[in-house]
């Protein structure tokens, strides 16, 4: 049967084509809607194309498109939260996973996936993917804040990098690397290539300074070394209750630098500028 562009073809119905090939097929022209559904011609679904591309509009009642889906094009959901494996979303973006993990276990969420056919050499971090955060000022023209990267190294080994926005107007995607964890799980604060656990790096016009402070004024700051077991057998530590600074080894402290400058080595004796508890041995290699 067909009636005025609508076709009854056994179970198939056709609307635009007199030979349906399916349960109900609607043939249009390019850059049209098919079809619309609507609730008293308030919100709207339309199902048509972008030129010769797929296109599937969400419209609210106030005529805002606020998802939009098309092949080959660009797709957006505004207005409303996503929610992957949750059915009540509390940001733009939430994912749950389906069950519990494992004490001892990481369960990748999302997964960003590069292509390569070069890398440098060993050692040298080479391409990568990155998460990027950018932000808008009263509305203009967004700008780089921050880039975390996954970074590929020879051998299918990795490491990460992040980066610093470094801009001077909005609309601008400055990044400057300021720490690198590289394949060896090596460490490098202001250098891409660590050659230790932890490496910083600064080219400045004074002195390069690794910091260790403690807010609570009734603790001191330390720094401890430990055996291999990972006991604690050496440390430095300055003690904020008397502004001193003590060295200790296996068991004690060795030396103890006073906030007048007094050193004491081996004792606690105050009476001279160098106190040392046991004999001296002084000689003279020349």
């Amino acid at each position: 049967t067909d009636v005025d562009g609508f076709t009854i073809e056994g179970m198939n119905v056709g609307i635009g084509t007199g030979s349906p090939s399916t349960k109900l097929e609607v043939v249009t022209t390019t850059s049209s809607t098919a079809i619309r559904c609507n609730v008293g011609q308030g919100s709207d679904i339309f199902l048509g194309f972008t030129g010769a591309n797929p296109e599937l509009l969400l419209q609210d009642n106030a005529n805002i498109v606020t998802h939009r889906f098309e092949s080959n094009g660009d797709n957006y959901i505004v207005g409303s939260n996503v929610g992957i494996g949750n059915t009540s979303p509390a940001q733009q973006l939430d994912i749950l996973y389906p069950s519990y993990i494992g004490k001892d276990t990481v369960q990748g969420l999302i997964r960003l996936t590069g292509q390569s056919n070069t890398e440098n050499g060993a050692g040298t971090l080479s391409a990568g993917v990155a998460l990027e955060f950018y932000n808008k000022w009263t509305g203009g023209v967004a700008y780089s804040m921050g880039r975390i990267s996954g970074r590929g190294e020879q051998g299918y080994d990795g490491g990460l990098q992040f980066d610093v926005g470094t801009n001077t107007a909005p609309g601008q995607s400055g990044f400057t690397t300021a720490m690198t964890i590289n394949a060896d799980a090596k460490v490098g604060i202001g250098t891409d290539l660590p050659s230790s656990r932890l490496h910083v790096s600064e080219s400045k016009a004074g002195n390069v300074a690794i910091s260790v402070q403690n807010t609570n004024a009734s603790y001191s700051s330390q720094i401890r070394f430990l055996d291999s077991t990972g006991t604690e057998k050496s440390a430095v530590t300055f003690v904020p209750s008397d502004t001193s600074l003590r060295f200790f080894n296996n068991g004690g402290d060795r030396m103890i630098i006073t906030s007048s400058g007094q050193v004491r080595i081996g004792t606690t004796n105050t009476a001279a500028l160098l106190n040392v508890g046991g004999p001296i041995l002084a000689s003279d290699n020349n």
